[in-house]
C-alpha cells in the first residue's frame, strides 16, 4: 500500500516549516476567499491558528504539547479550535496511542481531534500504523472491508 505523502514530506511541512504549509496552494485559496463569504466575524482566520498550532509545537514532546495545546491553541468543541488542535496533535505525536493520549490530557473536542490526526498519520504511513486487531474488530463490526475500501479510494485519486 504506498502512502499519499511521504514520511519526509511531513517532517519538512508540518514539523520543521510553516513556510511549507503557508504557500500550500489549498491554504492559499483559503486565504484568497477568507472574507468573501459568509458573516463577519471577530474570530480569527483558521488558517493562521493552523500555522500558529504548528509553530507552537514544534519540537515539543507530548508532555509540553499536552500544557501548550489547551493553553495556546484551544480545546472548544468550535472548528477554529478543534482543527489547529488536529494539526498540533499531528505534529507532535508519530502513533495512533499517542494521539489519543495527547487528545485525552488536552481535553475539548477530545475524540474529533485524534480521529483527524490519524487520519493524518494514515494517509502518511499507510495502514499499518493501527494494530491489525482493532483493524478486525471495526471491519466486523461495520461489515467492511477497509483495504478494499483504501484500494477503492486510491483507484479513484490515481494514487496506486
Amino acid at each position: 500500500m504506498t502512502s499519499a505523502f511521504s514520511s519526509s514530506d511531513r517532517k519538512f511541512s508540518f514539523k520543521e516549516s510553516s513556510f511549507a504549509l503557508s504557500s500550500h496552494p489549498l491554504l492559499l485559496k483559503t486565504k484568497k476567499m477568507h472574507g468573501n463569504y459568509g458573516e463577519k466575524t471577530e474570530e480569527p482566520k483558521i488558517y493562521e491558528k493552523i500555522q500558529n498550532a504548528i509553530k507552537l509545537v514544534r519540537g515539543k514532546n507530548i508532555n509540553e504539547a499536552s500544557l501548550i495545546i489547551p493553553d495556546k491553541i484551544g480545546v472548544s468543541w468550535f472548528a477554529r479550535d478543534t482543527i489547529p488542535n488536529a494539526f498540533s496533535n499531528y505534529s507532535v505525536v508519530d502513533n495512533p496511542k499517542d494521539s489519543v493520549l495527547l487528545s485525552a490530557r488536552c481535553g475539548g473536542d477530545d475524540c474529533t481531534v485524534p480521529e483527524i490526526a490519524c487520519a493524518f498519520l494514515g494517509a502518511e504511513k499507510g495502514p499499518g500504523i493501527f494494530a491489525e486487531d482493532i483493524i478486525r474488530k471495526i471491519e466486523r463490526a461495520n461489515n467492511i472491508n477497509i483495504n478494499k475500501i483504501i484500494s477503492g479510494l486510491l483507484n479513484k485519486m490515481k494514487l496506486s
